[in-house]
């Protein structure tokens, strides 16, 4: 129930029948959680050409190629006007995770606790537990800009 995990599953139905606002989701908010999963990794413990070690950067390097291609092929075009959408795909995933995460004790999507060494951990050390859920907003602020900005269209000349 990590977000990767599902995106496995929003790829593979994205190839079957692309969509304006599946394809902006697996951009927004799938690419970004993978890219985070390779800059912080919680895999490094294991031994480094262990299967699991290997198997976790490569499904993240693939979960990062994905919309990269389909974007730069032309295939996904990032419009601001889908991040609604995706804000609330995402909060409906996060609000049912969160309540299995609840119901057996478990960490999928860092909604409990923080990855060690990430970002959000350093927010729970600013606003403490609970509340370090927070700091996912200017995280998404910052990336949604980053990713958005190239995309955007200039007014037209009056």
């Amino acid at each position: 129930l990590h977000l990767c995990s599902m995106a496995v599953f929003f790829c593979f139905f994205d190839s079957l029948r692309p969509g304006e606002t599946l394809g902006n989701f697996i951009y927004s908010t799938c690419m970004p959680g993978a890219v985070f999963a390779l800059l912080f990794p919680d895999w490094t413990a294991l031994p480094p050409w262990s299967l699991h070690c290997i198997l976790g950067f490569a499904a993240h390097a693939l979960l990062v190629s994905y919309p990269l291609m389909l974007t730069l092929g032309g295939e996904i075009r990032p419009r601001v006007r889908y991040l609604p959408r995706c804000l609330a795909l995402l909060l409906a995933l996060a609000a049912g995770v969160y309540l299995v995460d609840r119901a057996v004790g478990a960490n999928y999507m860092f909604l409990v606790q923080p990855a060690a060494g990430s970002p959000l951990e350093w927010f729970a050390a600013w606003l403490g537990i609970p509340c370090y859920i927070f700091g996912y907003i200017p995280m998404l602020l910052l990336i949604w800009t980053l990713l958005y900005l190239p995309f955007r269209r200039k007014a037209p000349a009056r």
